[in-house]
């Protein structure tokens, strides 16, 4: 987990050592503006970051937090989760936020592999031509795919 800041008039973006050390650069690589930070952002997430920074100042005070790719200067992809809170002046004008920011990659990848995993598993059960059939502990019929039974599905649930 780093630490990060990004001031919203100048934007000029502050971060800490762990976070240079997430992206896969040197305290000193980094050059600390908003569009720097953009450039490691993967291109097809780039939209979703873009939107919640925007949603978050648009609600000051209030919370921003992302989750997207980003792409290492090695050419590694890792998933991010960024969290912050906007700071606003005296006036409610957004100023800037502060945060955290921790890299997801494993728990991303956990998720992507169950979902296709539940995709391949749908994709068995409605193209096998045989009965598929889900008991409950009770042995009662709690689910069955729909290989022409002599019956409607709905009828051999339970």
């Amino acid at each position: 987990m780093g630490l990060w800041s990004w001031h919203v008039a100048s934007g000029y973006v502050r971060w800490s050592e762990e976070v240079a050390a997430l992206f896969g650069l040197a305290p000193d690589e980094f050059e600390g503006t908003l569009e720097a930070y953009k450039e490691l952002v993967h291109p097809d997430d780039l939209d979703d970051v873009e939107a919640a920074l925007s949603a978050a100042l648009a609600k000051a005070p209030s919370t921003y937090q992302v989750v997207h790719r980003m792409i290492r200067p090695d050419g590694a992809v890792h998933w991010i989760e960024g969290r912050g809170r906007v700071l606003c002046a005296a006036d409610g004008a957004p100023q800037g936020i502060i945060g955290t920011v921790v890299d997801v990659t494993p728990q991303k990848e956990i998720e992507l592999a169950l979902r296709n995993s539940d995709e391949a598993f749908r994709t068995l059960l409605e193209t096998v031509p045989s009965y598929i059939v889900n008991l409950g502990r009770d042995r009662r019929i709690q689910t069955v795919n729909r290989a022409r039974p002599p019956a409607t599905v709905d009828d051999l649930i339970g």
